[in-house]
């Protein structure tokens, strides 16, 4: 019989190594992260659907059995609803703006490290965490919050001469990529083969399996498992072939070039159209090779600049889905240290388009968690997003995925609106007022204006306020969008179900005591 067939460690990082597609009326500017409703949907309603303002402050918020509803307020300030009316008795106008769509480009470890078990059956290179990725990214991109979203994919590594991850037969793998290992000849002078018909001498095509202690490593028989003191049988299956040039070429084959990662296999696309190609992507790839971030980064954030050139308004981010230490192995054009990648993401962050950075970390036990965790913290931190998500490994992994997803999805939206241009022509920059429903306690709230983002905090305090991205009051100048506070946008982020609304037509609310700057 050949040599046992033994797997190298690749990838192994431990001590060695919203889119809301939302509407805004102009009356009834609803901006929901599931759809966009009509007028009717919104929380200005009429009728039994609100109740009378409040006579003591003039807000002209209701306080109905609708929940959700303006009616009529008292005389007051400036700062306190309009001075004859409530907002249904003097909002004017019914023009529908979005919001800027959201374009995300990920970029998903593959490594051979995500071979590792989540822990939940025990060792089976079926529970490891590609597998509860490719599980909890098919169930985001299935969620109908997720619509609207476009993404694009890439895996990292790849390999030169653009060998493939996986394999069903040599041909696969092209001319440099050599065999495709599903068996091991039992004799002659073919190791590696797909069926007994490639193997010389007459030889018998054994199928290669996983030691059930470390999926990362190949194996005949258990002797095999425990000659590299893994524990445990010689039982766990391939899932696919691996081409033998992955891994197997003398020196371990990553690609280090910014360009190969550049190019998206499942091109940027919109939800939930594009799920279906990043499932099908998904189940095509399998965990091989080491970690070369760096370059990943780089392709990463040329591939959303590229989409963003042809799409001017959109906001743009770039995911990072990791579980260990960026480790290339020294290659050419590779780059391991980590300044360089927090440097990497602070520049893209304040480059033209501003991109962000998110990273989720999948840390198991055996991973340094410590060190890799201040490293994609640091990375996140640098690319405007302040920290990782980190998952443990267990059996909520699948579930924790999501959930970290979900919340990139929410920081990710901008807090910006388009103003909506009434049939008038010209909108009346002092009759423009921004209102926040809470979905879960259906009350309305107007948020007041502030004038500017540095008026933000002296303003509106804790609970922020809102601002014209150019002001027409001080620069005389035209505003196209509504932007909020950073306290407001918090609120109506971890609410994405909540509703914000521009009306147009009501004495502005602001917190001065006066009109409008």
């Amino acid at each position: 019989m050949t040599k046992p067939i033994v797997r190298q460690r690749l990838g192994k990082q431990v001590s060695k190594k919203r889119t809301i597609t939302a509407c805004l009326f102009s009356t009834a500017a609803v901006v929901s992260a599931m759809a966009c409703g009509s007028a009717s949907d919104s929380s200005f309603a009429t009728g039994s659907d609100g109740g009378s303002g409040s006579d003591d402050d003039g807000s002209g918020i209701g306080s109905g059995d609708g929940g959700g509803g303006f009616g009529k307020g008292d005389a007051g300030d400036s700062g306190k609803g309009n001075a004859d009316s409530g907002l249904n008795a003097c909002a004017a106008d019914t023009q529908q703006a979005k919001l800027a769509p959201l374009d995300i480009v990920l970029m998903q470890d593959v490594s051979g490290s995500m071979w590792e078990d989540i822990g939940t059956t025990g060792t089976s290179a079926t529970t490891s965490k590609y597998t509860a990725v490719k599980a909890a990214l098919n169930t985001f991109t299935a969620d109908p919050t997720s619509a609207g979203i476009s993404i694009g994919l890439q895996y990292f590594p790849l390999f030169f001469n653009n060998i493939p991850n996986s394999c069903t037969v040599k041909s696969d793998c092209g001319a440099s990529g050599g065999s495709c290992i599903e068996g091991a000849c039992t004799k002659g002078s073919v190791t590696y083969c797909v069926n007994s018909g490639e193997c010389n001498g007459g030889g018998t095509c054994t199928p290669v399996l996983r030691c059930a202690g470390d999926p990362e490593i190949l194996c005949i028989t258990a002797g095999d498992c425990t000659s590299n003191g893994v524990s445990g049988p010689c039982n766990q299956p391939l899932m696919r072939g691996e081409c033998q040039g992955d891994y197997f070429a003398g020196s371990d084959p990553i690609s280090c070039t910014p360009t190969d990662y550049a190019v998206l296999p499942v091109p940027i696309a919109m939800l939930p159209g594009a799920g279906t190609a990043i499932g099908n992507s998904l189940s095509a790839h399998i965990p091989n090779g080491l970690t070369p971030t760096y370059s990943a980064l780089q392709g990463a954030y040329a591939a959303a600049r590229l989409y963003s050139a042809s799409h001017a308004g959109d906001e743009v981010a770039v995911v990072l889905s990791t579980d260990g230490i960026p480790n290339s192995g020294g290659g050419t054009g590779c780059d391991d240290v980590t300044a360089d990648i927090e440097a990497l993401a602070s520049s893209a962050l304040t480059g033209t388009p501003s991109i962000k950075t998110f990273v989720i970390g999948v840390l198991s036990p055996v991973d340094n968690t410590v060190t890799a965790t201040n490293l994609l913290n640091g990375i996140a931190s640098s690319g405007g997003t302040t920290a990782a998500s980190i998952i443990g490994t267990s059996s909520t992994t699948e579930s924790d995925f999501v959930a970290a997803l979900q919340k990139i999805r929410g920081q990710s939206l901008p807090c910006q609106f388009a103003l909506p241009v009434p049939d008038a022509g010209t909108p009346d920059y002092s009759k423009v007022n921004v209102v926040y429903t809470d979905s879960k306690t259906s009350t309305a709230d107007i948020v007041p204006y502030v004038g500017a983002l540095a008026d933000c905090a002296a303003d509106g305090g804790a609970n922020g306020g809102w601002y014209y991205d150019v002001d027409p009051f001080t620069d005389s100048g035209t505003p196209s969008k509504v932007l909020l506070c950073p306290a407001t946008c918090g609120v109506v982020q971890a609410d994405p179900t909540g509703k914000v609304d521009v009306v147009q037509g009501c004495k502005t609310t602001t917190t001065g005591g006066g009109p409008p700057r």
